[in-house]
């Protein structure tokens, strides 16, 4: 079968880690199938990267490249600033469409897999209308819960998921939402992700936290993840303020950096929590499975999810989960393995954690779905959709 991926969230040689996850799934598809990879980036003319001040990594990135034994191209699509976001579909589809083409023409195309329903699926499912292959648009969160507030935007992608082939979506939760949008087929798959269960296991508690330089007394909560709107960590440092006051043997853990992160410095001066929450800036990606061994809870205050991997990846390293009932959270964590609350409710989030730290968790590493298991449930919607085609 050949199968190609799109999406703008895959590694390049500038970035690494981004869209880890699209590769995980990747990597395990090309042991079964021929796979090549379109990873479009936005493009901005110098007269607009001189107005947002934005001139980021992807320029330097090749048109072409091999990660992992895998063929990559990276076309460009022209983005305006903020404003006329709702072009985007129509430009991405002018940005992959002859790349696209080419590699039909090449290796005749079964089915193409597309990752992001905005702008990515909505260019996609046009440009495979128009060569007529099969398509699977995989939605992974913020795509449907968080773009489709946008009227025209909503449009596009109600249009992109009704004409799709197949879609994919990493919760119930997301499938529910997909519905509400107007998507009336039943040609819809709920497929969580996996987990890479070589890295993501039950470690030595004592020897990580040495490494890490992580106190061996306490009661150690771990975030990881940026510092946006979205990941809510505003209200996990507010809710910090009753945990202090009850749990004095506890300290917050956290790795990642972004655009709030003097916001929350100050919010942490402000509550005067210095003393049990330890900044630890931004992690490499392999230090992360360390992390989640040494903690005894994650917290994840997100306002919004899809299938949050760093969920999966903490019970798969025996940490108790604390955090928002958003997305794909409450299929995956149940009253054995954390508390969820309401998000953007700071009290409620600090009274789960004064009791989530007070209670005795199964820590226990939970068998969840590996990244093969994960390939070969996307692989039967692949077939079903080459039936459909």
């Amino acid at each position: 079968m050949q199968v190609v991926v799109v999406s703008n969230l895959y590694p390049n040689s500038q970035e690494p880690t981004r869209g880890i996850y699209t590769q995980q799934l990747v990597s395990e598809l090309k042991e079964q199938v021929d796979v090549r990879v379109i990873a479009p980036l936005p493009w901005r003319p110098k007269f607009i990267r001189s107005l947002t001040n934005k001139v980021g990594k992807e320029v330097l990135v090749p048109e072409h490249e091999v990660i992992n034994g895998v063929d990559v191209w990276h076309p460009r699509y022209f983005v305006m600033p903020k404003t006329a976001r709702f072009t985007y579909g129509a430009s991405f589809y002018l940005g992959i469409y002859n790349r696209l083409k080419k590699l039909h023409e090449e290796k005749p195309i079964d089915v193409i897999n597309v990752h992001w329903a905005y702008p990515d699926g909505v260019g996609v499912v046009y440009a495979a209308k128009k060569l007529g292959v099969p398509v699977v648009v995989h939605c992974l969160g913020c795509d449907i819960n968080e773009f489709a507030k946008y009227p025209w935007r909503r449009e596009q992608i109600a249009w992109a998921l009704q004409n799709a082939t197949m879609n994919i979506y990493v919760s119930q939760g997301l499938a529910d939402e997909a519905r509400a949008l107007g998507v009336k087929h039943n040609r819809n798959h709920v497929v969580l992700n996996g987990v890479d269960q070589n890295k993501f296991k039950a470690g030595d508690k004592a020897a990580v936290r040495e490494q890490l330089g992580l106190p061996q007394d306490k009661k150690i909560v771990l975030y990881a993840g940026n510092f946006n709107v979205e990941k809510g960590l505003i209200y996990l440092v507010e809710a910090w303020s009753q945990v202090a006051e009850a749990h004095s043997d506890a300290v917050l853990a956290v790795i990642g950096s972004g655009p709030e992160e003097e916001l929350v410095k100050a919010k942490i001066e402000e509550l005067g929590l210095g003393e049990s929450i330890k900044l630890m800036g931004r992690q490499p990606h392999d230090q992360v499975p360390l992390f989640l061994q040494a903690a005894d809870i994650l917290a994840l205050p997100s306002l919004r999810e899809g299938c949050p991997n760093i969920v999966l990846e903490a019970l798969s390293s025996g940490a108790a989960v604390i955090g928002s009932k958003v997305g794909a959270v409450p299929e995956l964590v149940d009253e054995t393995r954390g508390i969820l609350v309401q998000p953007r409710d700071s009290q409620a989030l600090g009274e789960a954690l004064v009791e989530g730290l007070g209670k005795d968790w199964n820590d226990s590493p939970w068998p969840w779905m590996s990244w093969h298991d994960n390939a070969l449930k996307v692989m039967e919607v692949y077939r079903e959709a080459v039936r459909l085609a």
